[in-house]
């Protein structure tokens, strides 16, 4: 024993320190600078392994710390307690405020961010001249902008929601609500969404101690508001509404009620239980096409409320019956060339965190056709406007959902997730099949392709006739093709005035004789019919 140490002889024939059960001050500091040392140089996962800093510290100082392994945890849990050494920033004279950048782009963020602010001006300039959808764009845009990460677009946003608020300051926005009259059920609501979307931007609702006042009160049942008592049943359609349009209609309102903390005589949650009487979610084969779109947007609608408009995300495991039943049918709508579901269901799979992309390729391929100003109504050229600017933006989330976090929302959903889950375990097969058996798989790779390479700048006129010849050139097997929609482009081809050049660029001719093998009669005999009416227009 030398120095209170013992020494064995090692395999090399040259004398090994055996250090005893206790030791020095001296000792343990060079012990904790030789792990000090390594921790420095090796990797993260090596500097944590027990194994290998011992390894390193008996090979260094000679050593062997049999009996002291309980010495090497203690000094190395001190130090990746304290973290690695750096030296301190100096103070700046005048500290300033900056914003990490992020190193990961989002997919065509260039081509999205271009189409997102010439979409903004569109919308606010389209607002200005028709004045009677100015709530709805400022309810947009305030739905968008707490998603926004780019800073410039959100100053925009800002200015032109404020300045459109600005233009309804000192309206009467109910004059059907006649001063010291009691208002309807319909009349009530109508000031709750106008308030609510006033009071995002700061502004007070001219009405709006009235309207709590009235409310007071209590002096209507949801029977009255929503067509439905949530308390006692679930909706059921009528000949004004679909159950999938009342339980929507709820939602939102009630969602509205509650950030405003009005009375409605029920809560978020108890309609947001019945939500599990529609499972599992149905296709266009066995809904008419009414319930069919109605049950598109309802389930959107719940994933947007639970979400707060997208600002927070939500686990794919909360809700999985509406996450998979909106990536199945998102290429429905594609193929159809439902702007308007696009547009929504995209925004709806963005608050998962999920990818969407094919969403955002038909808003970057078509863009005009969400600005295109000859819808119905004001209404139709507003939704189908946000909702492009909704598709290019990326998700920029806050928090986490639910956005109305009480215990029963919770347990609603954890029930409802559950039923998914054993569904998906019971009937894993045929559920995927279903997934995987996409008749448009071959429209959206190269819609996808012709995403990845194009300009925004570069966009073609007829976003239709692009759209028709997509669908047609992917089909491979027109009997696959979707009855309804071989009948949409086939009348939609026979309204358009088509030039020789037209036809023999895109090769619609060709493409529209496959139908001639269509096994619906009706979709055969219309595109014979088409065929034989471009040669007697065109070719004589």
């Amino acid at each position: 024993m030398a120095n209170g140490m013992w020494t064995r002889m090692g395999a090399s024939g040259s004398s090994v320190v055996i250090v005893p059960k206790t030791i020095s001050k001296e000792l343990e500091d060079k012990i904790r600078v030789c792990i000090e040392q390594y921790m420095k140089k090796a990797k993260a996962e090596d500097a944590r392994s027990l194994k290998l800093v011992r390894l390193h510290v008996e090979k260094t100082l000679s050593l062997s710390l049999t009996h002291h392994k309980d010495v090497l945890k203690r000094l190395m849990h001190a130090m990746l307690q304290r973290g690695p050494t750096t030296s301190m920033p100096s103070t700046p004279s005048r500290p300033e405020i900056t914003i990490p950048k992020s190193s990961s782009k989002w997919w065509k963020q260039d081509e999205r961010r271009e189409g997102l602010i010439m979409g903004l001006h569109r919308l606010y300039h389209y607002a200005t001249e028709n004045t009677e959808c100015c709530m709805d764009v400022v309810q947009s845009l305030c739905d968008l902008a707490p998603v926004i990460a780019d800073r410039e677009i959100q100053q925009l946003i800002t200015v032109y929601s404020r300045q459109l608020g600005s233009l309804v300051m000192g309206k009467d926005l109910h004059p059907e609500w006649l001063s010291g009259a009691n208002p309807s059920p319909l009349q009530v609501l109508a000031a709750i969404s106008s308030m609510h979307t006033l009071e995002r931007i700061g502004l007070q609702h001219s009405r709006s101690a009235e309207l709590r006042a009235f409310l007071s009160t209590v002096p209507y049942t949801p029977q009255d508001y929503f067509g439905w008592d949530p308390e006692n049943s679930c909706p059921s359609s009528d000949a004004k509404q679909s159950s999938f349009q009342k339980l929507s209609n709820s939602l939102t309102m009630l969602f509205y009620a509650y950030s405003l903390d009005l009375p409605l005589g029920c809560t978020y949650s108890s309609v947001l239980k019945w939500l599990s009487v529609f499972y599992p979610y149905q296709g266009p084969a066995t809904l008419s096409e009414i319930e069919y779109i109605d049950q598109c947007y309802c389930v959107c609608r719940v994933i947007l409320t639970l979400t707060n408009w997208g600002s927070l995300q939500i686990a794919v495991d909360m809700m999985p019956n509406e996450y998979y039943f909106l990536q199945a049918h998102l290429d429905v709508h594609i193929g159809r060339g439902d702007t308007h579901l696009i547009g929504e269901i995209t925004r709806a799979l963005k608050c998962f965190g999920a990818s969407a992309d094919r969403g955002v390729a038909y808003a970057l391929c078509f863009p005009h056709s969400f600005v295109q100003t000859n819808e119905a109504s004001p209404d139709e050229v507003v939704h189908k406007a946000s909702v492009a600017l909704y598709a290019l933006s990326e998700p920029c989330f806050v928090g986490y959902g639910p956005a109305i976090p009480n215990e029963q929302v919770l347990a609603i959903l954890q029930r409802n997730a559950s039923t998914e889950q054993h569904r998906r375990v019971d009937n894993s097969e045929l559920f995927e099949s279903d997934l995987k058996r996409s008749q448009m798989k071959q429209a959206l790779r190269k819609l996808m392709d012709k995403a990845a390479t194009m300009d925004v700048k570069l966009i073609p006129l007829d976003d239709n006739l692009q759209r028709i010849q997509l669908v047609l050139e992917s089909t491979a097997d027109v009997k696959t093709l979707d009855m309804r929609l071989a009948m949409k482009m086939l009348q939609d081809l026979n309204a358009m005035k088509l030039t020789v050049e037209t036809l023999k660029e895109t090769g619609l001719g060709r493409s529209v004789n496959k139908l001639r093998k269509h096994p619906a009669d009706a979709v055969a005999t219309a595109s014979q019919a088409l065929v034989a009416k471009w040669k007697k227009e065109l070719l004589g």
